[in-house]
């Protein structure tokens, strides 16, 4: 006896579905996939690892750069402090080469006009008598020049201590104002 034929079941034969080939195939395919979904869970793995890793350097570069703004920042108020004590500095020596070339002018005039310098000399000095012979015209020039420079020297310390009080008193101003 020969059996029926099977209908087809929407253009199947279900008789193969059953088959050991078709079992076999599909536990290949399940392998694969198998394989397939654990690389991409280690890979995922991987990736929350480096997300993880690359906000941490996120943080670090954060943490870096205010870092760098704050020495940015001091570094700016470090060089204002120091561009006005140089130029205050400046302003000194300038005086004191202007007092320089006013000592100079004054030998070179006294030089030129044979001043003599004892009658120049202020009475409050005490004076030593020296007999006119030994009398030496450089150590003239050099009590004029004590003498003078004595006075430039208590002027200008006189005018660099009133312009390190108005320095100071504008710096509490400014001080004051950003409060």
């Amino acid at each position: 006896m020969s059996e029926p034929p099977m209908k087809p079941h929407r253009g199947k034969d279900i008789r193969n579905v059953h088959s050991k080939k078709t079992l076999s195939r599909v536990k290949d395919d399940h392998a694969k996939l198998q394989e397939e979904y654990n690389r991409l869970k280690k890979e995922n793995e991987d990736l929350c690892a480096l997300n993880a890793a690359m906000a941490a350097n996120i943080n670090h570069f954060a943490t870096l750069h205010k870092q760098w703004q704050n020495l940015e920042n001091d570094n700016k108020h470090i060089a204002s402090h120091y561009r006005a004590f140089f130029s205050n500095d400046k302003w000194n020596t300038d005086m004191i080469n202007h007092k320089i070339r006013l000592i100079n002018n004054i030998r070179k005039v006294l030089r030129e006009n044979n001043c003599r310098i004892e009658d120049d000399m202020p009475e409050n000095r005490p004076r030593v008598e020296v007999s006119k012979a030994n009398r030496n015209p450089f150590e003239l020039h050099c009590e004029l020049e004590s003498c003078v420079v004595r006075s430039l020297l208590k002027d200008w310390k006189r005018d660099a201590a009133v312009a390190e009080l108005e320095m100071q008193e504008q710096a509490e101003i400014a001080a004051y104002q950003k409060c």
